[in-house]
């Protein structure tokens, strides 16, 4: 093991040390704590998605749109003896929306996509919840805003990044989706705005300008999450 690699390994050994609650992923295997069976499938759905980017693609989604994808995942119901999601629906999440729009502390887009989890994990709990709360609005917002208009841009930047053949804005974060797939090219931050506008086929801030409005009629509407949190 070279030095290089043995200095990435401790600097990632310090982020994930301070994880001491759900869990994480770290290449392609995840680490969880066990907080009772609901929370515990939630964390490994969430954690799951992490695991198929690492194995499957070439390149990484930009680490704040792996997040919010991976919070998609975390509504997990039975039937039958197997599991089951709905992407539209996440109590936790539209929770920690609602509190981060009352709080006025809506990170802009510009800002939050060139964000991964290793830069809040040691900050306080209402800045984790937010930037989790954000970045699955924003993928739920590709996934079913607007009707639906963007899944297709979705469905072709993940189809793109899974084969390596997108033009930007992907690579390795080096923190929550560990090291991917070898060959995995560093991640640039200053990428994700010229993907997100290209696949998109709008500027920045007009994409920034729908996302915020979606955001805010996600956080109007009060479920029991609210009142049991």
């Amino acid at each position: 093991m070279g030095r290089v690699h043995q200095g990435k390994r401790r600097a990632d050994a310090e982020v994930y040390l301070q994880i001491y609650r759900a869990g994480y992923t770290a290449g392609d295997r995840y680490v969880a704590y066990f907080i009772g069976d609901v929370g515990t499938w939630s964390v490994a759905s969430h954690e799951g998605w992490h695991q198929f980017v690492a194995r499957h693609f070439r390149r990484r989604p930009p680490p704040f749109l792996e997040e919010g994808l991976a919070c998609m995942f975390e509504q997990v119901a039975w039937d039958n003896g197997l599991p089951r999601w709905n992407l539209s629906v996440n109590g936790q999440r539209e929770a920690g929306l609602r509190k981060t729009v009352r709080r006025e502390a809506l990170l802009p887009l510009e800002r939050l996509c060139t964000m991964h989890a290793g830069q809040v994990v040691n900050t306080s709990g209402a800045q984790i919840e937010g930037f989790y709360a954000q970045s699955w609005a924003f993928a739920r917002f590709l996934w079913d805003g607007r009707g639906g208009r963007y899944r297709p841009a979705l469905q072709a930047i993940l189809h793109d990044l899974a084969l390596g053949e997108a033009a930007s804005g992907s690579g390795r974060d080096g923190r929550e989706g560990g090291e991917g797939r070898e060959g995995a090219v560093p991640w640039d931050p200053g990428e994700v705005r010229p993907l997100l506008e290209q696949y998109l086929g709008k500027s920045l801030p007009e994409i920034d300008r729908e996302y915020e409005a979606y955001m805010r009629r996600l956080a109007s509407v009060t479920t029991p999450w609210d009142v049991e949190n």
